[in-house]
């Protein structure tokens, strides 16, 4: 008897790297160097998650600083800080986080997504675009929910909008792409 194997269904998708709102239509381009023109009714439903990155960093001793260059490589475990708060020793762990944002657009089957990270926020926010991908991605988010007031809004936009606390992180982009 064969087992079974592990595999993940994403659903149909596309990544958006950037996109320019123009004449009361939003200009999406793909990452394959397509485009493509949508009116604000077409956006049906928008979302948007922080996504977690584990890091793990060598715990390197105070004393040494950046000139310590004999890293073992067992240093690379994660572990949790000791009693007093302070490293366990062996590394130190540290959450960041990547943020994204879905649409859904009436009669087109794939998924349209962007990462933070990756998008081109000077293209689209042009002269608004920060330094800060997180202060980017909050004025995106409010860009596309006025742009498209009708369409449904998940927790993330809503928190955006309210300037209120985030919801929690999810675990991973095929975590975020099933609650689509």
């Amino acid at each position: 008897m064969e087992r079974d194997k592990l595999s993940v269904q994403l659903p149909p998708h596309d990544r958006l790297t950037a996109c320019e709102f123009r004449n009361g239509s939003l200009h999406v381009l793909f990452a394959d160097g397509r485009g493509r023109v949508i009116k604000a009714d077409s956006i049906i439903f928008l979302s948007g998650a922080r996504i977690r990155n584990e890091v793990v960093a060598p715990a390197i001793p105070p004393a040494l600083g950046r000139a310590y260059a004999g890293i073992d490589p067992q240093a690379f475990v994660r572990s949790e800080p000791g009693p007093s708060g302070q490293p366990g020793g062996e590394a130190q762990g540290a959450d960041e986080f990547s943020f994204v944002v879905k649409l859904r657009v009436l009669g087109v089957a794939e998924l349209w997504f962007l990462v933070a990270d990756s998008f081109n926020f000077r293209k689209t926010l042009g002269a608004d675009a920060g330094y800060s991908t997180e202060a980017n991605l909050r004025t995106l988010v409010r860009r596309l929910a006025a742009f498209s007031p009708n369409a449904t809004q998940d927790k993330f936009f809503a928190a955006v909008l309210g300037n209120a606390p985030l919801p929690p992180p999810v675990g991973s982009l095929v975590e975020f792409f099933k609650t689509a």
